[in-house]
């Protein structure tokens, strides 16, 4: 039950993030907190777990994963009830605002632990030389979610604005319950791998594992950059109104996201074995999906494209995720996949950043931008093909039970 609660959880997450977008103008309306201001503290929860995830991560190779899972609920039901809260209090905007600021704090700072941790808690309990099926479970979990916040919604909200929040609300009580009182399941066993360690400081983890964490940087970037650049291009190169490329972009959105869910389930069995090839293809594919909706000229061709650069982050995520947990020992590979956490937000942001910086500048090619991006890619690729360790070289076990 334990391995359900926490795919369940993961789930859940991408489900109360997507409703929350969705429903926000809404929220809006019946605080009366500005819509700015509202999508401004909305961004703090993202800001704040930039910083907690790495922290939550060592939290849990220190005390266990289930503690830090845990934690990560409990904080998701609390920002939750705030919100809530806020919704049916009828206070003043003041009022609202303040429960608001609270509700995101605590989401930042605890709901940062909880990916990180599951992550590391499925390597620990893999049994394969590699963890690449378990972690796109977890993935494929997040991605169903994000499908199903907008069908929920679509259901709840006509029944009030506080009706979607107080069902993630209940189902994120009904998973901690289950959580808490699982036990986890024993690990099939210590699994040998071929790599010794100096120590294990944070500085060696970054020194070791900085082609991973470069590939994973330079992935969500392009990734980020690309969403956030449809609207303007279905405005620009296809002359769609504002409504029209709202529209189209949440029909994107959601192949993308369908996309990534059917990857996450077919490609790991194939993949398992082959996490190199799998690296080459995958940076293969971000490139031919980038070209494509770069230069498309119609929507089917930009649909091709958005859901070639899902399948292909889908692809590189367990993979880089798997290698760099095999680059460090048992005791660090919550600090690292908290760390890459970290740097997805980090990727993601910053690609909506430049984004921005190209509406200002523009001379600026976005091409030429990505071209870039995919170039620092697969340098972080090459590098860690050509610099991994020869497989019978050295031992080191992983697969602690946390």
């Amino acid at each position: 039950m334990f391995r359900y609660s926490c795919l369940f959880g993961a789930s859940l997450m991408g489900m109360g993030q997507v409703s929350l977008l969705i429903c926000l103008p809404v929220f809006v309306n019946e605080t009366g907190i500005d819509y700015g201001i509202f999508a401004g503290l909305v961004a703090l929860g993202t800001g704040l777990s930039i910083v907690a995830a790495p922290v939550w991560g060592k939290i849990s190779d220190y005390f266990g994963r289930k503690v830090v899972i845990t934690a990560g609920l409990t904080g998701f039901i609390v920002s939750n009830g705030l919100l809530a809260l806020m919704l049916i209090s009828g206070g003043s905007a003041q009022v609202a605002m303040l429960l608001l600021v609270l509700s995101r704090v605590i989401y930042g700072l605890t709901v940062a632990g909880f990916y990180p941790a599951v992550q590391a808690w499925s390597v620990d309990q893999s049994t394969a030389l590699n963890p690449v099926k378990d972690l796109s479970r977890v993935s494929a979990a997040i991605s169903l979610g994000r499908l199903l916040g907008p069908l929920l919604t679509l259901v709840l909200l006509p029944l009030g604005a506080v009706v979607p929040v107080i069902a993630v609300f209940s189902l994120a009580v009904l998973t901690l319950l289950i959580t808490s009182f699982s036990e986890k399941p024993e690990t099939g066993g210590a699994r040998q791998l071929s790599y010794e360690f100096e120590g294990t400081t944070t500085t060696l983890l970054l020194k070791r594992t900085r082609p991973v964490l470069l590939i994973a940087g330079s992935v969500t970037t392009v990734f980020g950059l690309l969403q956030y650049l449809i609207a303007p291009v279905l405005q620009q190169k296809f002359h769609y109104s504002a409504e029209t490329a709202s529209e189209t972009l949440s029909f994107l959105m959601l192949t993308a996201a369908f996309s990534t869910l059917i990857a996450h389930i077919t490609l790991p069995r194939l993949i398992q074995h082959r996490l190199p090839l799998a690296l080459v293809s995958g940076g293969l594919l971000l490139l031919a999906g980038t070209l494509c909706l770069l230069s498309a000229t119609d929507l089917i061709a930009m649909t091709s494209g958005i859901a070639t650069c899902a399948v292909s982050v889908a692809l590189l995520t367990p993979v880089y995720t798997t290698l760099g947990c095999q680059l460090v020992p048992a005791d660090q590979q919550g600090e690292l996949t908290g760390i890459l956490s970290m740097i997805h937000t980090m990727g993601y942001t910053l690609g909506a950043l430049l984004a921005g910086a190209l509406g200002l500048l523009s001379g600026l090619n976005v091409m030429y931008l990505c071209g870039a991006l995919i170039v620092v890619l697969f340098s972080g690729i090459v590098y860690f093909i050509r610099n991994r360790p020869a497989e019978n070289s050295r031992e080191f076990t992983i697969g602690v039970e946390r």
